[in-house]
C-alpha cells in the first residue's frame, strides 16, 4: 500500500495533522506527549476501524479531542482510494470501511508488537493463514493423497483433525493396531510387517477331477433310482388297487343278492298304485258336482261367461277359439260347469285320504325302482371286479424293482459319503484361500493405517505444513539480519520466537532487542502478505547507532521497491539531518504537525 496522504483531526492528542507524503518512508518525530502515538492510532483506526484505546463502541466519543465536536482520521493511497472514520463527540461513528474486505494482516503491520503477543496456537494459525496453508479436511485429504495415503481412510480420519494432527495420528495408529489384532485372529500368528506381505494359509490337497467324476456318477444313480422307483410305484399302485377292489366285493355281492326281492316289491307297489288310482277315480265320480272353489274354477266360469257374451253372427277370432279350447280342457278334467251339487257326500269326504294314498303309492314305486337299479348296478360292478381280479398280478416284478431301488440307494449312499469327504477337503482349501485373502486385506489395512499415522505424525504432514508456513518467513528474517547487522531471529516449529545466535527466547530479550525483533517480523509479514506497508512506533528505544541502522535498512527496502510506505514514529529533540532521499521527516508538537525545520547536520540525537 503506497500512502499518499495522511489526515488526522481532533483525535486523542492530535489537533491537526495533514501530511502529503512524497517519499516511501515518513518519519514523524517530536517530544513526548506531542501526539505521535495518537497519530499512529488514528492511521490504524482509518485503515482497520479498530477503536484501539476504547473497547466499546458506546465509548468512542472519548476518542474525540476535548472541546471538539468530531474527530476525523483519513488515509489515502496513491491510487486515490480513501479510508476514513469520523467519530462525533456523542460517539456516532461513520466508517468508509463498510462493505470493504479488510486485510487481516494489516493489524500486524500497523502494530509491530502484535505477532509476539500471540500464543503458540494463535501464531501457527496466523502463519498458516498468511502463507495460504489450508488446514480444512479437504485440503489435508488432498495433501495426504499426494503422499500416497489411502483416500478412504483419510476421509474416515478427517473428523479427528478438529482435535489436531496428534489426535488424528494417534487414531490412525490405533486403527493399525486393531487391524494387526484382526490379522492375528485370522492367521493365529503374531503380526510381522514382512511376514504379513507373503503370508499364506496351508491348503490341503484334493482331487478336483475325482470330485467332478463322483458328481457325474451320482447324477446317473439318481436317474436309475428314479426309473426303478417309478416302475415299483406303478406296481405298488396296481397291488393297492387290487386289494381295494377285493375289499369292495362283499358289500357289492350283498347289495346284488336282493335284486329279486327288489323286483318283486316293485311289481307289488305298481299294482297298489293302479288300485289307488282306480279308487280315487271312482270316488271322484261318485262325489258328483259339489261346489267348486278355487282359482282354477273361478277362471273357468269367467271363460264360460266370456263365451256366452260373444255376438252372434260374427266370425270367432283367435282369442275366442283359445277360450273354447281352455274350457273344453277344463270340462275334460273336472266335468261340466253345469254339474249340480248333487252326489255322494261320503265319497267326497274320502277324496283327500284317497289322494294321500295315491301319493304314497307313487313314492313307493319310485323308491322301489331306485332300489332295483342300485341292486343291478352292484351286481354288474361285482362281475366287473371279478373279471379284473381274474387277471394275474406280477408280484415278482414288484419284488425285483424294490430290490433294484435298495441296491442303487446303497450305492448312492457310498458315493455320497465319498463325495462329502472330498467336499470337506475342498471347503478347507477354499477356507484357506479366503483366509489368505483376508489376511492380505488386513495386512494392507495395517500398512495403510501406519502410513496415514506417519503422515499425520510430527515428522509428516505437520512438518511439511510448518515448513511451508515458516520457510519464507524465516528466510526473510535471515535476510533482514544480514541487511541490518542486527541479531538473527527465527520462529521455531514450536512457534517460539528466538535469537538464533544465543538461542534466547523473545521473552528473555532486552527492550531494544525485542523492538528490533518486532520490526523485522512486521516487515516480513508485510512483505509476504503483499501489504508493503510498515508502521513502527517508539523507534527512540534504539540508541543512535540502532536508529541509523533502522533508517539504513528502510532505505534499502525502499530502494529495492520492497516497501511502498513506512511510517516511523520516534521521540527526538529535533528533526534529524542528512536523511536519504527515500525518507521525509515531519515534526509534531502540541498535537500539530508543523513545517519541517531546517535539517540539522550531524547524527540523530536522543
Amino acid at each position: 500500500m503506497k500512502i499518499d496522504h495522511l489526515f488526522v483531526q481532533s483525535f486523542l492528542g492530535i489537533q491537526a495533522l495533514d501530511i502529503q507524503t512524497s517519499t516511501p518512508i515518513t518519519l514523524i518525530c517530536g517530544p513526548n506527549g506531542a501526539g505521535k502515538s495518537s497519530c499512529r492510532d488514528g492511521i490504524k483506526l482509518a485503515l482497520t476501524a479498530d477503536l484501539g484505546r476504547v473497547s466499546l463502541k458506546k465509548d468512542a466519543g472519548q476518542l474525540v479531542r476535548t472541546g471538539d465536536s468530531q474527530a476525523i482520521c483519513e488515509v489515502r493511497d496513491a491510487d486515490g482510494d480513501t479510508w476514513a472514520v469520523t467519530i462525533s463527540a456523542a460517539g456516532k461513528i461513520a466508517d468508509s470501511q463498510k462493505g470493504r474486505q479488510t486485510d487481516p494482516t494489516l493489524a500486524y503491520v500497523l502494530d509491530a508488537q502484535r505477532f509476539a503477543q500471540l500464543d503458540a496456537t494463535e501464531r501457527r494459525a496466523f502463519l498458516f493463514g498468511l502463507m495460504g496453508v489450508k488446514l480444512d479436511g479437504a485440503a489435508v485429504a488432498a495433501k495426504l493423497a499426494e503422499r500416497g495415503c489411502d483416500t478412504a481412510k483419510a476421509a474416515r480420519i478427517a473428523p479427528m483433525l478438529r482435535a489436531g494432527f496428534q489426535a488424528a495420528a494417534e487414531d490412525a495408529k490405533a486403527q493399525a493396531t486393531a487391524a494387526k489384532g484382526a490379522w492375528r485372529a485370522v492367521t493365529g500368528e503374531t503380526f510381522g510387517s514382512e511376514k504379513a506381505k507373503t503370508w499364506k494359509a496351508a491348503v490341503p490337497p484334493y482331487d478336483a477331477a475325482a470330485l467332478a467324476q463322483l458328481g457325474t456318477e451320482l447324477q446317473h444313480l439318481d436317474v436309475a433310482i428314479g426309473q426303478w422307483q417309478e416302475s415299483a410305484g406303478k406296481l405298488v399302485a396296481e397291488e393297492s388297487r387290487r386289494a381295494q377292489l377285493r375289499s369292495m366285493l362283499p358289500a357289492l355281492r350283498e347289495a346284488a343278492a336282493v335284486e329279486a326281492r327288489k323286483a318283486e316289491k316293485l311289481e307289488y307297489d305298481r299294482s297298489g298304485l293302479q288300485a289307488a288310482d282306480h279308487m280315487l277315480a271312482q270316488a271322484q265320480a261318485a262325489a258328483g258336482g259339489a261346489p267348486r272353489v278355487g282359482l282354477v274354477h273361478d277362471l273357468a266360469r269367467a271363460v264360460a261367461f266370456f263365451l256366452l257374451a260373444e255376438i252372434d253372427g260374427e266370425e270367432p277370432d283367435a282369442d275366442v277359439e283359445a277360450a273354447k279350447a281352455a274350457l273344453a280342457a277344463y270340462v275334460s278334467a273336472h266335468g261340466s260347469l253345469d254339474t249340480g251339487a248333487a252326489g255322494d257326500p261320503d265319497a267326497r269326504a274320502r277324496l283327500p285320504e284317497l289322494q294321500r294314498q295315491l301319493n304314497l303309492m307313487q313314492s313307493a314305486v319310485a323308491n322301489a325302482e331306485r332300489d332295483l337299479t342300485a341292486a343291478r348296478a352292484a351286481k354288474q360292478r361285482a362281475a366287473d371286479i371279478d373279471a379284473e381280479l381274474a387277471e394275474v398280478f406280477d408280484a415278482a416284478a414288484l419284488a425285483d424293482a424294490r430290490t433294484k431301488v435298495d441296491e442303487l440307494k446303497a450305492a448312492r449312499g457310498a458315493k455320497t459319503a465319498e463325495l462329502d469327504k472330498l467336499k470337506s477337503i475342498k471347503a478347507l482349501a477354499e477356507a484357506a484361500d479366503e483366509k489368505t485373502l483376508k489376511a492380505g486385506e488386513l495386512a494392507a489395512d495395517v500398512a495403510a493405517w501406519d502410513a496415514l499415522g506417519d503422515a499425520l505424525g510430527p515428522d509428516g504432514l505437520p512438518a511439511q505444513l510448518l515448513a511451508e508456513a515458516l520457510g519464507p518467513l524465516n528466510e526473510r528474517l535471515a535476510q533482514h539480519a544480514a541487511d541490518t547487522e542486527w541479531m538473527h531471529i527465527r520462529v521455531t516449529p514450536e512457534m517460539q520466537i528466538e535469537m538464533v545466535q544465543r538461542g534466547r527466547e523473545y521473552r528473555l530479550l532486552s527492550e531494544s532487542e525485542r523492538w528490533r525483533c518486532d520490526a523485522m517480523l512486521a516487515e516480513a509479514i508485510s512483505h509476504i502478505s503483499g501489504a508493503r506497508l510498515l508502521v513502527l512506533d517508539r523507534a527512540d528505544v534504539l540508541d543512535l547507532q540502532g536508529r541509523g541502522e533502522l533508517l539504513g535498512w528502510l532505505d534499502v527496502l525502499a530502494e529495492a521497491g520492497e516497501v511502498d510506505s513506512a511510517l516511523v514514529f520516534a521521540t527526538l529533540k529535533a528533526l534529524p539531518a542528512g536523511l536519504p532521499e527515500t525518507i521525509e521527516a515531519h515534526w509534531i508538537e502540541g498535537g500539530t504537525v508543523g513545517a519541517m525545520a531546517e535539517l540539522y547536520a550531524g547524527e540523530v540525537t536522543a
